[in-house]
């Protein structure tokens, strides 16, 4: 068990029940943190320990243990476990504490169990062992420590952002919400309550999934077409672009696609349409400071003078203007393959009375948000940060050379092909972590009660916060060689570390309240990274020349200009 005050617990313990300690660990201060406690029955053997508890962020069941017959009905069970998929946490080994050789599992819901064997026996002849804490003191053979078995000292996302934490968005998140004739309705990332989140995700919930979007394959493939070509035009001209720029457009407009089976005219035009991303530019500037004092937000973006001379938002009346256009077709007319506009009238339909306008609207101002914006940051990285380094470069085209002669491509890259592509993975996932999308705390109250974190008390209703940058940067979890870009590390962790990694990462958030347009970003950039790598040799127009970043909710980058050549050869 984990438990936020070891002092109390302990006397608690071992005050109030026939518990006494086995074994007593410290920290480098000598101020104890870990127990083994044993029930005392005199001079009768008993086992090593019945009950441990050690000092954490917050009070939790760690684990619970259940005794096999012998080593061999622990190897048969382990075995077993294994190939029924089970996901193996740290095992088989031996403690050195109480002796007992252990094999912890994941059940379903990630809670530890425990299978253990030949444990020491203990009475009242046996005096408590004193330890000072080190990971070389919990196993004498077996398996190295997985770095989240004691989960709290390292991360502390399923602390903050967990599915049952008990903390709540901020009021920060009000800078996000959009007015549309005067009424202002919280969206799934806006809302601030939980209850509602859930409530209103229900419905949609099967369409933001990855086995659905990759029915909107099509969409992004559409868009990749005319971006191509476009990219052909410029390579012909043998100019520099603004590939920051074109990224971006990119992006909204696959998202049209997704969303209303309609470009939104940025890649047809070469321009910002309605002046969409520089108004979101401001928007999120805004956000970033005025949110640290969210009470000014009714005084200024949301004074209803403002409001008035400033008009509807251009993403929300191109939402409305779908929704307007479709209502008045669909009776009649067929538009193609089923987009997210489409699934949003169908979960309407099923449920009238909790899905209204309003709510369609919601959802489908999300979807443009969150899926354009943050993809577009997340793509500029992974062609920067490859572009910067000539051996990463190398190696992932010649993954993608090899995988298009064994004739694994079509005319675009799939999103199955993309996902049997190793060192692509490596390299998007290691992009994600050097430039997270969103560069401030990810803000929250503390619930009901406070909760005590490595000694210090933090009342309810106190904001706290993760910062993705940071904590993409935990040497624990990374490396020691966290600030650089190595995609390897995600081939050269074991599998146990890889979940840490993976679990540690803030990229699109964590919980009940990941982003959800999660799915929608990884379709779009799993499939284009690889196609135009294929396709096109990129260089910077001066090598010597950084790009410029900028701080704030989200971190922007600017100054990323490109030439292009078309690819003669895959060798």
């Amino acid at each position: 068990m984990c438990v936020t005050d070891f002092s109390k617990a302990y006397e608690f313990y071992t005050s109030r029940f026939n518990f006494t300690p086995s074994d007593l660990v410290h920290d480098d201060n000598d101020r104890d943190i870990t127990t083994f406690l044993h029930l005392d029955r005199g001079k009768e053997l008993v086992d090593h320990h019945c009950f441990f508890f050690f000092e954490g962020p917050k009070s939790h069941v760690h684990h619970s243990s259940y005794e096999t017959h012998d080593f061999d009905t622990q190897l048969l069970g382990h075995d077993w476990l294994r190939h029924k998929g089970y996901e193996n946490c740290w095992g088989v080994g031996r403690h050195i504490m109480g002796s007992q050789i252990f094999d912890y599992w994941f059940d379903p819901s990630r809670f530890i169990l425990e299978h253990y064997v030949d444990g020491d026996l203990v009475n009242e002849d046996n005096p408590t062992s004193h330890t000072k804490a080190s990971p070389d003191n919990l196993h004498v053979w077996g398996p190295d420590l997985p770095a989240g078995f004691l989960l709290g000292r390292i991360v502390y996302n399923q602390l903050v952002y967990g599915l049952t934490s008990g903390f709540t968005k901020t009021r920060f998140y009000d800078m996000f919400v959009l007015p549309y004739h005067g009424e202002y309705t919280r969206s799934l990332f806006t809302t601030l309550d939980e209850k509602y989140h859930q409530v209103y995700k229900r419905p949609i919930a099967s369409a933001y999934s990855m086995s659905t979007l990759v029915e909107f394959e099509p969409f992004v493939d559409n868009t990749t077409k005319l971006f191509m070509q476009r990219l052909d035009e410029l390579a012909d001209s043998g100019a520099g672009i603004n590939f920051g720029t074109w990224l971006q457009m990119y992006a909204f407009d696959v998202v049209g696609e997704i969303v209303f089976g309609k470009k939104l005219g940025f890649l047809e035009s070469g321009i910002d349409v309605d002046g969409i991303m520089a108004d979101i530019r401001i928007k999120l500037a805004y956000a970033s400071i005025v949110g640290q004092m969210p009470w000014l937000d009714k005084f200024l973006a949301k004074n209803p003078i403002v409001v008035w001379l400033v008009g509807t938002h251009p993403i929300v009346r191109f939402t409305v203007e779908q929704m307007t256009e479709r209502l008045k077709g669909r009776a009649d007319q067929k538009h193609g393959p089923r987009d997210f506009l489409d699934r949003s009238f169908e979960a309407q339909k099923k449920n009238p009375e909790l899905v209204t306008d309003r709510v369609v609207r919601m959802w489908n101002i999300d979807n443009v948000f969150a899926g354009s914006d943050t993809t577009a940051i997340s793509l500029r990285t992974i062609f920067y940060y490859v572009m910067r380094s000539p051996p990463v470069m190398a190696k992932l085209v010649a993954e993608l050379d090899d995988a298009e002669n064994r004739g694994e491509f079509g005319e675009f890259v799939s999103w199955k092909a993309a996902n049997n592509m190793p060192y692509l993975e490596a390299v998007i996932k290691e992009s994600f972590r050097m430039h997270p999308a969103v560069g401030q705390l990810l803000e929250r109250h503390v619930p009901k009660g406070g909760i005590s974190l490595d000694n210090h008390f933090l009342p309810e209703g106190t904001i706290v916060g993760m910062n993705p940058w940071v904590a993409a940067r935990n040497k624990q979890v990374y490396g020691p060689d966290s600030n650089i870009f190595r995609p390897e590390r995600w081939l050269e962790a074991s599998p146990e570390q890889r979940r840490l990694m993976d679990r540690a990462s803030l990229t699109f958030g964590h919980g009940a309240r990941t982003c959800v347009g999660k799915n929608i970003s990884l379709l779009e950039i799993y499939k284009l990274v690889p196609q135009l790598l294929r396709h096109y040799e990129i260089s910077f127009t001066d090598p010597t020349q950084e790009w410029k970043v900028h701080g704030g909710w989200f971190t922007e980058q600017d100054n990323f200009h490109v030439r292009l050549r078309r690819r003669t050869t895959k060798e």
